[in-house]
């Protein structure tokens, strides 16, 4: 394969709306619940809501571990 085609291309600095609920498997409502309660924190850009990809990464972080025999989140 070319070379240039192998590169990664780097990750953006901003995700869409839609971008972060690809990203975390949900829909578009449960996106802004969550920043609404504050547990995802959002920037607006000429109008439009974005995600920093750190944000996302620290709301990731952030969440308990699940525990896997039940599929349910630990207390």
């Amino acid at each position: 394969m070319h070379e240039a085609m192998m590169e990664a291309q780097p990750e953006p600095l901003l995700l869409t709306v839609d971008e972060v609920c690809r990203r975390l498997g949900v829909c578009r409502s449960t996106y802004y619940n969550l920043v609404r309660s504050g547990q995802l924190a959002a920037r607006q850009l000429r109008g439009r809501p974005y995600v920093e990809t750190s944000e996302l990464r620290r709301f990731l972080s952030a969440l308990p571990p699940a525990d896997v025999s039940t599929g349910r989140r630990r207390a």
